[in-house]
């Protein structure tokens, strides 16, 4: 027979233990109203853009034939996407992600493909991750990337 669970001390502490912080009246109002803003402000020498219409169909179908062809074997699409690559990937400049693609992978000979080619498999993962794609392609040079951050996608 297992030994009886201690009551606790106090009468009210299972209870205390699920109360979970409240805002309340004109916190609540404060927090509700600055959200918005604070999302928005942005100071004029630190735009972000987000990366929607940074690549075009072609180039994602292209960065689909390399990523099949040089990166299929190892890797399954589902790693580019959704909530894993949000989270390590969200907030991050887009040429930072291409140059962490480019000087690691493939991971037997990183390095290996044209610069092209590496914007080309960046784009078709913009694409899996539900960014729309627009008339411009994707420049291969990350600082032209600086400023484009990744921002996660609601699916």
């Amino acid at each position: 027979m297992s030994p009886p669970i201690p009551e606790p001390r106090h009468p009210s502490w299972a209870r205390r233990a699920r109360i979970r912080p409240r805002i309340r009246g004109p916190a609540l109002l404060l927090a509700v109203a600055l959200l918005p803003a604070g999302a928005l402000a942005q100071d004029a020498g630190d735009e972000e853009v987000s990366p929607d219409g940074i690549y075009t169909e072609e180039q994602a179908e292209r960065g689909a034939e390399i990523y099949e062809e040089e990166c299929g074997a190892c890797h399954f699409h589902d790693e580019f996407r959704g909530p894993v690559w949000d989270a390590q990937w969200r907030g991050q400049p887009v040429g930072r992600f291409l140059e962490s693609i480019r000087t690691t992978m493939p991971a037997d000979r990183p390095g290996s493909l044209s610069r092209q080619e590496y914007a080309d498999v960046v784009a078709y993962i913009l694409e899996l991750n539900d960014f729309p794609p627009g008339g411009t392609e994707l420049p291969s040079d990350p600082d032209e990337l600086a400023d484009i951050v990744i921002d996660a996608r609601r699916r």
